[in-house]
């Protein structure tokens, strides 16, 4: 190992399996601190994400997630304009979810289209734990 860095495993005991697991690497160089995660070990299930609601403020979440997360507090134009700052299907996808809850079933048949999804037939409350579920799935 180069001089001045240094080598961390930080380690999770997990509350599901009670194993420790790796969770990330850190090195220190020059002063600062890089970590590399391993994502694997940090999934984070549905249910573990509705608990992240009793907060007052969002846990550290990409946009989209954080979008959704604002919607279940009952903020939905927050959660809106968060959503039409991100391009792409997923975008569009929370993007129509947002539109199918206000109402706006119009505007929501146009963004499923851009979303290249089925328009929803189940509850927007199902709709909202499915659209979170696969986001957390995909998460980087």
């Amino acid at each position: 190992m180069e001089p001045g860095r240094r080598r961390v495993q930080l380690r999770l005991i997990s509350h599901r399996t009670k194993t420790p697991q790796a969770i990330a690497t850190t090195r220190v160089t020059a002063g600062l601190m890089y970590i590399t995660y391993d994502t694997a070990t940090l999934n984070v299930t549905l249910d573990e994400f509705r608990q992240t609601l009793d907060a007052a403020s969002p846990p550290s979440l990409p946009p989209l997630l954080r979008a959704l997360w604002q919607d279940a507090k009952g903020d939905w134009d927050e959660a809106h304009r968060m959503a039409q700052d991100v391009s792409g299907t997923d975008g569009a996808w929370v993007h129509t979810y947002l539109h199918r809850k206000e109402g706006d079933l119009s505007n929501a048949r146009y963004w499923y289209q851009q979303a290249g999804r089925p328009t929803a037939t189940e509850s927007v409350e199902a709709e909202w734990g499915r659209i979170v579920t696969e986001l957390l799935k995909s998460r980087p």
